[in-house]
This record gives C-alpha cells, structure tokens and sequence, in this order.
C-alpha cells in the first residue's frame, strides 16, 4: 500500500461513514481539513513488507480534544484473545450539538491510525476490534447501549481466518421484546439465587438460571429498559455499567408454549 494513507482515510471517512449517518443524525458534520494540523513525514519503507520507498505522507493531527475513558472499561470488557483491541472516548463538543454515542466494530488500520476521523466527529467513541468480536455483537450492544453502530472491514479479511463461519451462521439475535406482546403471559416470582449480579470497577456481569428449557430468548428489565439475554449452554448472560444497574425482573419466551413468562422480585 503507498503512503498516502492518511490523506485518503481523511477523505474517505469524509465522504462514507461520517456522511452517511447525517440523515439520522443531523448534528454530524463532515471533517474539515482545517480542524487538523498536517505535516508532511519521510517514509523510507512500507509499514509491512518493509519495500523501500522514498515518499512523504500527510499525517494529521487533530486540534481539538477528545477525553479517552478507555481504562475506565478496558480490563472488564470481553474481547477475543486474538483481537483485543479496545478504545472509549468521549467528545464533549460534538456530544453537546447531539452527535451519537457510536460503537465501531474495526480492523487495524483504524485501530492504529483512522480513528482520529471519527473521534473528532462523534459524541462517544466506543471501538471494538472486528472479526471474532462481532460475534457477540449483543454483548457489546447490551453493555455500551450506542445510538449507532458502524461495521468497517477490508474485503481481503472475509474468511474464517477472521471470522468464524460456523459461529456466525448459528448466530440468534434477540428481536425487540414488543414482538411478543401478543403472547400469553405467566408470571413467577423470582427465586433465591436465580439472579447473579458480580459488580466489578465499573461493569456488572448478570447471571440469569432455572429459565424453561424451551426458552427462546431471554431478557432482563432493569429499571424499564430491556437488555437482551445471552443464552450461554444453560444459563443467561449479560453484562452491563454499573451506573445502568437497578432492579432486575426477566421475561423468557417459551417457544414451544408460546408464553411469554415475567419473573419479578
């Protein structure tokens, strides 16, 4: 690859990502090349087969400041032991005018280098490694509750060397709870024990067991909102902020009764 690759993730953040969330979200505006410092650099080789170049490339540096709570998370947060990247930032500006808390699932280049255009464009920054990570989008999704989600990959990754095939092929996201508003409803009173919750630093890991074996999906209410379960052998998952925790009740649909079961305290 050359060496003006900064210079080309500038404008192709600028016209792809950044302005294609801007009908839902009309505070985002396009990167300025005037919100940068750029200066020129030496490159004498490329990054990874090291062939001998004598080329100058645009770097650019942002002007404007972000504050970066990735340690906050980062020791708490799931990831593949393979691909741990993991980045949080938060733009004060930017989330003031109404631009989304985002997750991004992304590969290397803009682990190492592209993120700068969107941190200086989005309210929150939540940055996950791509590949093996999102197959457990839900995981993610659950914890970080973002207002958008945006998946970059390079083509030459689409294999089971990056993502598992027969993982994602069995993959069962959970549909908005209302799709089952019209099912017969069962209530039970939550037993002692049937709830886990394992508050760490900063996230809460939730353990949800004794749901009816024909369980479809799962779901934990905690304070009105609906969090997907994640259906882990014989159990329910999920993991959340601490600063989302409040009283839990669960809902399991029954697939096979169709019933819709409410456990409440």
């Amino acid at each position: 690859m050359g060496s003006k690759r900064e210079g080309e993730s500038f404008h192709g953040i600028h016209n792809n990502s950044i302005s294609a969330l801007v009908g839902d979200f009309p505070a985002l505006q396009p990167n300025r090349q005037d919100e940068y410092t750029v200066e020129q650099k030496l490159r004498t080789s490329l990054m990874v087969s090291e062939f001998p170049i004598h080329e100058y490339e645009p770097v650019f540096t942002m002007k404007g400041e972000v504050e970066d709570i990735t340690d906050t998370y980062s020791d708490e947060v799931a990831r593949s032991s393979e691909y741990r990247f993991f980045r949080y930032t938060v733009n004060e500006t930017q989330r003031q005018k109404g631009a989304p808390r985002t997750l991004v699932f992304q590969g290397s280049y803009m682990n190492n280098m592209g993120y700068k255009f969107l941190d200086n464009r989005l309210g929150e920054y939540i940055a996950v490694h791509d590949y093996q990570n999102v197959i457990r989008f839900d995981y993610y999704f659950n914890l970080f509750r973002p207002e958008c989600v945006i998946f970059e990959v390079g083509e030459y990754t689409f294999s089971d060397r990056y993502f598992d095939s027969e993982a994602m092929a069995v993959m069962d996201l959970n549909p908005v709870l209302e799709r089952f508003d019209g099912l017969a409803e069962r209530r039970e009173t939550l037993k002692a024990g049937q709830v886990q919750a394992v508050a760490g630093e900063s996230v809460t890991n939730i353990t949800v067991s004794g749901l009816p074996q024909d369980t479809g999906y799962a779901y934990a209410i905690i304070d009105g909102i609906a969090y997907d379960l994640r259906r882990e052998e014989s159990v329910y998952t999920l993991a959340v902020r601490n600063d989302a925790m409040g009283e839990i009740y669960v809902v399991a649909i029954d697939t096979a009764e169709q019933t819709k079961y409410v456990y409440t305290p």
